[in-house]
């Protein structure tokens, strides 16, 4: 849908959204399997579209900040979820998932974690939802700040 003109990003995802949300999915077993494959598939292609030269120079210049951030969320998104009664795991995930690189994060730390299917499913979600909300409210911000 975001490939068509008149079809805007946050269009796009309210679009998904709703029709995951009014029609049942005929095939949810495979459904599951080909999310899981394709997923670990997208974060390899991501890594190949970068160019080395960039991320090393990026990295090198904002490594401190960087570690700081991350840290950072880490502790609050664990403490947040302990105050919040919720399941380690799902708090561990959601924290990586946030402060990382959303689902391709939880994805990379779910074969090391072993979680339940219900806490990898919550913490994708959470971290979806989130990254929706931002979204939408990201560019409204940038374009208030012009």
């Amino acid at each position: 849908m975001c490939c068509l003109p008149w079809c805007s990003p946050p269009i796009a995802l309210a679009l998904g959204l709703l029709l995951g949300m009014l029609a049942a999915n005929p095939w949810p077993l495979e459904a599951s399997r080909f999310a899981r494959i394709l997923l670990k598939v997208s974060v390899v292609g991501l890594g190949f579209g970068m160019d080395p030269r960039a991320v090393l120079s990026a990295g090198r210049t904002s490594f401190a900040y960087t570690g700081i951030g991350i840290a950072a969320t880490m502790t609050i998104g664990i403490l947040a979820g302990r105050l919040l009664r919720v399941p380690n795991n799902s708090a561990f995930l959601i924290s990586v998932g946030t402060s990382i690189c959303g689902g391709s994060a939880i994805a990379a730390v779910c074969p090391i974690l072993h979680p339940r299917e219900e806490e990898a499913a919550v913490s994708l979600s959470t971290v979806f939802v989130l990254n929706s909300i931002g979204l939408i409210v990201f560019p409204l911000i940038g374009t208030a700040c012009i």
